[in-house]
């Protein structure tokens, strides 16, 4: 490798990585992962017969790969925590370096090093690598198909696009935004061969996806979701002032952690250059609309769609493409090195903003959140050293699973849902998205039997009047 700046910067962030992946290696699943991850594996892991569909009560309507991914690092190391962690590494690190080679595209030598820096700062990216969580894979495999498009090379962007639409249903739409760019930029210029050629690779990954859905409704009559699912009150269609309020927070979610400093720049640039782009150019920038309007218009009609890492792939399309426009402007060297400054302290001081209590924040989507394991840990030592059985605590997602899920230690104890039942005690924190505001108000530091904080985040046990 060249010894540059660039390869400076590029070794920095693979150390960066490891290390924010080495720090949390004993952590249980945490937020969705929990149902997208560990029950799913639990069921292939489990089951005496191999079967694609899901029980239910874990089915969430698209192909299982997630799920089939990390049974399979636990049939050969074992069920653990550590196992699970290291399932994501190799996707981890292969973000960074496709990031490295999109900014061959993207930019030149001279600024390079500080696209490649700027980009994996992104708040959210940061956040889910800490986790085993599916959307690394989802993001891992939309760069992937987004390079290889890039790169003329068919054969990898048919085999990350079939990863991207089985990941999920998500993939699979974005899976299909950047299908509807490639076949939008060749309409636009049907003399560039290359762009055609490109076309026929990502049709097996979004036919398997097809033919798995098919399956799918055969034997279960439901697609995406049922009445009875855990998340079908996700799944309720809102009325227009709905939209109206969801529009509002699919904005929100573009600016919050920092990212507001993205759209500034991009905005900026915009308006001072005014000018054609060149055919990469042009991908970006349609697929960044395409993309934005299939999530978006797929997640605004419903009740609760709307969080944080749902848009990771937009988040990445529109920091690439501010930091594109900005090193290819007019303005001078000087300026556009203090501007990415801006931005990269915009990015990092995302994992500082903290909201009141009552205001929901994506607990997933930086990391803020770290401090959650620690603060558990105490409180558990707490609870045993005061005798306090999880049956006798009510508490709220995502603490509500039977603790071989996301603690994967065998324990069938559960903290009780706060709908089923009063008991003596509750177990309440800043990260439970869903309490009742009127529980923040009515249960502070001061009478709490046992309180801590670390960070932005506090986890206090009460004591309550049982009826």
């Amino acid at each position: 490798m060249e010894f540059s700046r660039t390869n400076i910067v590029y070794t920095f962030l693979v150390l960066l990585y490891i290390c924010l992946w080495a720090s949390s290696v004993n952590d249980f699943f945490f937020w969705d992962t929990i149902q997208l991850g560990s029950k799913q594996a639990h069921f292939f892991y489990e089951a005496s017969e191999f079967s694609l569909l899901l029980p239910n009560e874990i089915d969430s309507g698209h192909f299982p790969l997630f799920g089939l991914y990390l049974s399979v690092w636990w049939d050969i190391f074992g069920k653990t925590l550590f196992v699970s962690h290291l399932a994501m590494l190799p996707w981890v690190l292969w973000i960074i370096y496709v990031i490295f080679r999109l900014t061959t595209i993207y930019c030149s030598e001279n600024y390079r090093y500080l696209m490649l820096f700027i980009v994996c700062l992104e708040p959210t990216l940061l956040a889910q690598i800490t986790l085993i969580s599916p959307d690394v894979i989802l993001v891992a495999s939309f760069l992937s198909v987004w390079l290889y498009y890039q790169k003329n090379n068919a054969v990898l962007l048919s085999v990350f696009v079939l990863v991207l639409s089985l990941i999920s249903l998500r993939g699979f739409m974005v899976a299909g935004a950047l299908f509807a760019s490639a076949g939008l930029i060749w309409f636009q210029d049907k003399k560039n061969k290359k762009s055609f050629q490109m076309i026929p690779a990502f049709l097996p990954g979004m036919i398997a996806v097809l033919l798995f859905l098919g399956y799918h409704y055969q034997k279960s009559a439901w697609i995406g979701f049922h009445e009875d699912s855990p998340w079908s009150p996700s799944f309720t269609k809102v009325s227009f002032s709905g939209i109206l309020y969801n529009s509002g927070l699919f904005v929100w979610r573009m600016l919050d952690f920092g990212r507001v400093g993205i759209f500034i720049l991009l905005i900026y640039i915009l308006q001072k250059e005014k000018r054609s782009f060149g055919f990469t150019t042009n991908f970006m920038f349609v697929s960044g609309i395409l993309t934005t309007l299939v999530l978006a218009g797929v997640t605004i009609g419903f009740q609760s769609l709307t969080a944080h890492r749902y848009y990771m792939p937009l988040y990445l399309i529109f920091l690439i493409a501010s930091l594109h426009l900005l090193y290819q402007s007019g303005l001078t060297s000087v300026l556009k090195k203090r501007i990415s400054l801006g931005l990269a302290l915009c990015l990092i001081t995302g994992h500082f903003w903290v909201y009141p209590n009552g205001v929901s924040k994506g607990w997933d989507s930086s990391l803020s959140f770290r401090p959650v394991f620690s603060l558990y840990d105490d409180m558990e030592k707490y609870l045993k050293i005061k005798g306090i059985e999880k049956k006798e605590v009510t508490t709220f997602f995502p603490f509500l699973s039977l603790e071989k899920y996301w603690k994967l230690n065998e324990s069938t104890d559960c903290f009780v849902n706060s709908g089923q039942q009063k008991t003596k005690y509750l177990l309440l924190s800043n990260i439970h998205n869903d309490a009742p505001d009127s529980l923040f108000n009515i249960y502070s530091k001061e009478n709490a039997l046992y309180y801590v904080k670390s960070g932005a985040v506090w986890m206090g046990l009460f004591q309550t009047t049982k009826q």
